[in-house]
């Protein structure tokens, strides 16, 4: 019997307190003349507690993302480079706490392969006023593909 391995690359983004915009990128290995790829089938980013996610400031943003290829500021869903992008934001409130998760877990749609050389993680926020940490895990299965499916998704991102 065969046992499924679960294979997985670590990333860790660090924002400065000016609230930059960080890019990290993971050589993922793949050969597209080789015939192999990437499934990817899920992604996991965690604040570490030392982010200190609790000290954020009133109406603060954080947002996410993975990419197929090198940005100079986050993307969104219009830009089909774009794997995933995900964040959260916090409302100035007089009424009480607001609660932001530390870990958010994203299950990427069925068939999302990639076959670039490079993949690349963003990590941006506003109005923060932290150093912040983020440690994003990308879950993924090698698979084989033809050359023209290799081709169509180098051509169409």
């Amino acid at each position: 019997m065969t046992q499924a391995v679960a294979r997985f690359r670590n990333l860790v983004l660090t924002q400065g307190s000016a609230d930059a915009f960080v890019q990290a990128s993971e050589a993922t290995g793949i050969d597209p003349g080789a015939g192999k790829g990437w499934l990817l089938t899920r992604v996991e980013t965690w604040f570490p507690i030392a982010s200190n996610l609790q000290g954020m400031s009133a109406d603060a943003a954080v947002h996410f993302a993975l990419t197929r290829d090198s940005k100079a500021a986050l993307s969104d869903l219009s830009d089909s480079d774009v794997i995933f992008c995900d964040g959260f934001s916090n409302a100035l409130t007089t009424s009480g706490e607001v609660v932001v998760p530390n870990l958010y877990v994203n299950v990427l749609p069925e068939g999302t392969v990639i076959v670039e050389p490079t993949i690349y993680a963003h990590l941006d926020s506003t109005a923060t006023g932290l150093t912040m940490t983020a440690h994003m895990r990308i879950y993924y299965e090698e698979v084989r593909l033809s050359e023209i499916e290799i081709l169509r998704m180098l051509s169409q991102g």
